[in-house]
Formats: structure tokens, sequence, C-alpha cells
């Protein structure tokens, strides 16, 4: 096959430099295997794609009861691993009901796989006890409703956040909410727990500090949608609406909002109102630090979750900085054991194998009375070792929009076998806008890469060219409306002026005459 026809017309500095940062000018490239990393393995291609999703069955506990749970959501305190799941359906040894616990929590089995846990605090007749403990007013409630179905719910999606690294102790954050069995949900706020690791039982516990909400029910649910430590603050993500906000505390002033930091898109503030959204229309989901791509891409946070769609879909998005902004990919589909339709409660469990590999655990509940399932995604790796980062700030965004959406771009990743992947949005797409928008190109080889940049330079000074000229024909056809206006007012002016002089003209001449008679 031979390169397109046609000449290039320089659209870009085709300069070449390697950079190991986000690029500053409007074009970078970089040889990735250039940069101080590990030679020995490879890394998961980018944009990231699976080779094979292996469904591994349900989480289950070693007491080998058949739990109906949901959540499933993983956190390490004191270097264990701890699952937390959502209602849970409760079962004696004989496999019958003994009664429904709205959060429990398990620890990971350290003699079997990453899919057994082991529930450390349960009742005589076989019911878990809640992880997080009622207040007595709760308490009060769920007896004096007991005819009418209600009972209290605290759910925790966001999982625990320790003090620091190998801390022993940490933070929950959860929803309150009241339940019926008519179906009525009613949410109260957001409360907080004191999560402490047990060294004699290996296991950890909760204390409420306090039997009121940290955050009342109309404010954004803070860290109930995911929470990582990092630096020695613990970060919040929380549902507002379909938008998901970002803060961050100092653990041990978590028990103060007054003290919370708020992401405005550009800084943290302590002015709660100017929070802005860094994801939408994800339901839940977990954000974690990543070492699954080459470090010369510049990505070190992962986002994996499932939107509010309804499609089973597994999302994962990725960022060089933890605020974002995040790209989105569909990676794989999420099916259940024993039970159809929705699957939620997408979480990774990146703890559970190597990444080195490009192997990720990740887990989903089914619809009642399922459970939470476990799978491998198998990531493809290859040696894509070359890049460059094309910018289209400097364009107008039509013409940016026009270029990341063209079918050349399809068309040129096939012929140089490359990726070009877009990225950001132009300026004035949004709420989410102010990220850089601009074509990743990924390759193999850096002749290829470039023969890849060289041909959208092509089509990018085509469409501008294309733009320029109807810009161009606009103002031609404006200037020319403007002039043939101006003419037609200016003959509007001289014909009402000879009128004027007309009339005044002929009202002195007969004012005259009748003075002379």
């Amino acid at each position: 096959m031979s390169s397109p026809p046609g000449q290039l017309v320089p659209a870009f500095n085709m300069s070449h430099s390697a950079v190991s940062s986000p690029p500053a000018e409007p074009e970078v490239e970089g040889t990735l295997t250039s940069l101080p990393v590990n030679q020995d393995r490879q890394y998961a291609v980018y944009p990231p794609v699976v080779a094979r999703n292996q469904t591994l069955g349900y989480v289950r506990d070693v007491n080998t009861c058949e739990y109906s749970r949901d959540i499933g959501r993983s956190s390490i305190l004191n270097r264990r691993v701890f699952f937390q799941f959502g209602d849970t359906f409760c079962k004696n040894t004989h496999g019958e009901f003994v009664g429904l616990t709205s959060h429990t929590c398990a620890r990971l089995n350290a003699s079997a796989h990453p899919r057994m846990t082991q529930y450390c605090d349960v009742k005589p007749n076989g019911q878990v006890n809640s992880f997080i403990p009622l207040t007595r007013d709760e308490e009060r409630f769920e007896h004096g409703e007991k005819e009418s179905g209600g009972r209290v719910t605290l759910w925790s999606f966001g999982g625990i956040a320790g003090d620091g690294p190998h801390a022993e102790r940490g933070w929950c954050w959860f929803e309150v909410g009241e339940a019926y069995d008519d179906g009525r949900m009613i949410a109260k706020g957001t409360g907080i727990a004191r999560v402490i690791y047990d060294p004699e039982r290996e296991t950890v516990y909760a204390v409420r500090p306090s039997e009121q909400m940290l955050f009342d029910v109309n404010q954004p649910r803070w860290g109930t949608f995911s929470t990582l430590s990092q630096d020695g603050y613990i970060y919040l993500w929380g549902h507002h609406g379909n938008a998901i906000m970002l803060a961050r505390v100092r653990p041990l002033q978590a028990l103060r909002p007054d003290m919370y930091e708020y992401w405005d898109g550009h800084e943290y503030s302590l002015e709660r109102s100017v929070a802005c959204p860094v994801l939408r229309d994800m339901q839940q989901g977990a954000f974690y630090r990543t070492n699954l791509f080459h470090p010369g891409l510049g990505i070190k946070y992962i986002f994996v979750g499932v939107s509010n769609k309804g499609d089973s879909v597994i999302n994962m998005g990725c960022s060089k900085t933890l605020e974002g902004p995040y790209e989105l990919f569909e990676v794989a589909d999420a099916e259940g054991v024993t039970q159809g339709g929705y699957m939620y409660c997408i979480y990774p469990h990146p703890w559970a194998f190597n990444e080195e590999e490009g192997q990720l655990m990740v887990t989903w509940s089914e619809p009642w009375p399922g459970g939470v399932v476990a799978a491998k995604l198998e990531f493809v790796q290859g040696p894509m070792n070359h890049y460059k980062v094309v910018s289209l700030d400097h364009l107008p965004p039509s013409v940016g929009s026009a270029v990341a959406a063209s079918m050349e771009c399809s068309q040129i990743a096939a012929y140089t076998s490359t990726t070009i992947t877009p990225r950001g949005a132009p300026r004035e797409a949004g709420p989410l806008d102010g990220s850089p928008f601009h074509l990743h190109i990924l390759g193999d080889e850096r002749r290829k890469v470039g023969e890849a940049a060289l041909l959208l330079g092509r089509v990018v000074a085509r469409l501008l060219t294309e733009w320029t000229e109807r810009e161009e024909a606009v103002r031609r056809q404006t200037a020319e409306e403007a002039a043939e206006m101006a003419r037609m007012n200016s003959r509007r002016r001289r014909f009402s002026n000879t009128v004027r002089r007309l009339f005044k003209r002929r009202g002195t001449g007969g004012a005259a005459d009748k003075e002379a008679a």
C-alpha cells in the first residue's frame, strides 16, 4: 500500500524530544523505553484492551454458608484485606435464613485464594453482626418499625481509608437511610465511623464517634463513593446527583466538616460551594494508584466502575493525576453466574493479582438472590514504546472536534499500525473542560508514529483550510451586505435631504408672495 497522495502542509512543530511529564508544546514525541523503568516486563497497551475476561465464581465465606449479599468493596488496613458487603441475607449452617444485616465486613482468609472471606463477628444463631453499629435512636426505630417493615440501612460503597501506609486505624464514610418493605427508601445523610484493627482477632471493628450525621442529606455524599489515602490526606469522592465530587481531609480532622477541602477544578478550597464534578453518570466504582501502564505514559490513577445506564459494562478511567480528567473506556462486560439482569457494584481489587502480568481482579453484584461475583481481567500487553502527543488546543474548537471525529483518524491508525486516541475536549465544551484537547498516537515503531503524525497534519491542514475558506466567505458576504446596506442608507439620506430642500424653498417662496400682495 502506498502513502496517501498530497503534499504535506506543516501544521505542527515536528521536533522530537523525549519527555517523562505532560507535554507543554503543541506536539511532543517520546520513546518510552528510554525512561528508567523495568525493561524486563511488558506493560498493558494504551488504550486498555482486555484479552480475556475470566469469571472465577462467587466471593464466598469459609463457613460454606451461601450468603446472598452485594457491594463487595475491598480495602487494606494494616496490610490485611477486608471486604465490606451491603444487605447480607444471613443463614445458619443448615442453610436456614436467620436475619438480614445491612452492612457486614469480612477479612480475606489468608490461607485461601482472593475470593474466600471469613466473618469474625457472628451471633450464635448464625446472623452476622453489623460492622457499623446502630445508634440508640436507630435501634429504637428498628424495634418500633418491625411491624411496618422499616429498617435502618448503613451502606458503605467507598471502603475503608487508613490513616496512612500500613496504618492500624482508618475511617469509613457511609450512607444512612431507612428502607421499607413497600420499596420506600428515605436518605438521612452521611455518617462516619472510626475503624480499628484488632491484632488479637486479626480483624477490624468500627466505632461511631457521634450519633449525628457528618453531612446532611442535601450535601454531596462525601466518601461514600470511593476513598484513597495518599500523601497525608484521605481523598473522598461522593455523589451529588449524577455528578461525582472530590474532597480531601487530614485523617485526624475527619470529624470536622469545616476542615474538609474541596476540589474546584484547579485547586483545593475550604469553600464547599466551589466543588465541581470530576466524573459524571457513574453509579459505583473505585479509584486507585496503578502501575499497569508504562511509566512514560504518565498514567498513575485508574477508576474502575459501572455507569448508571444499567448496561453491566465494566468502565475503566485513566488519568495522570488523582483529580483527573479521567479518560473513560468500556473494557468488558459483567455477567452473572446464576442471576441475569443488571450487574452493579463493579469494583477493582488490584492487590489480588500481579499488575506486571497485566492482570486485575474485579467484582460485581448480581441481582437478588445472587451474590458477589469475581473475575480476572487479562489486558493485552505489548511493545507500544513510542508515542506522540499532538495538541488541538490551538485550533478553532469546531476544527479540533472535526479532526478528532474524522474517519481519517481511524484510517491513518490502521494504515500505520498505531492507535490514535482523542483526549480531552474543546475548551468551550462544558463543566469538565479545561483539560488539554489532543490526539495521542501510540505505536511500536518511531517511524510509524511519525508517519501517523504527518498524515494527521495533512488532515488538520485540509480541515483548517476549509474552515478558513468558509469563514472568509462569510466575512466577504458580510462585508458585501454591509457595503450594500451603506449604499442604500446613503441613497435614502440624499433623497431625504433633496425632499427637505425642495419643500423648504417652496414654503419660503409662498410666504414672500403673500407679503408683496
